[in-house]
């Protein structure tokens, strides 16, 4: 399944890159980057372990909340748009 924010290029080809790494690695291979930090409200954001320089053991993924959307007061509600 490919659900992209952002076009991402790659010397070899992103999605080649992925394949490589499953094949390697048997579990889901998100494609990440990093964005400066006033853009994180704009993108699902991650945290994990460094496995090698190019490669993270996620495990927590924060996602994105669009701006007019708002967690009702006491956390427990349904977000008010």
């Amino acid at each position: 399944m490919l659900l992209a924010d952002d076009l991402m290029v790659g010397q070899p080809p992103v999605l080649a890159q992925m394949v490589e790494q499953f094949t390697e690695w048997r579990a889901s291979i998100p494609a990440v980057q990093e964005v400066p930090a006033e853009h994180t409200r704009r993108y699902g954001i991650v945290a994990g372990n460094e496995v090698s320089e190019r490669m993270i053991d996620v495990q927590r993924i924060g996602e994105a909340r669009p701006r007019r959307c708002a967690v009702a007061p006491g956390g427990g509600g349904a977000p008010a748009y």
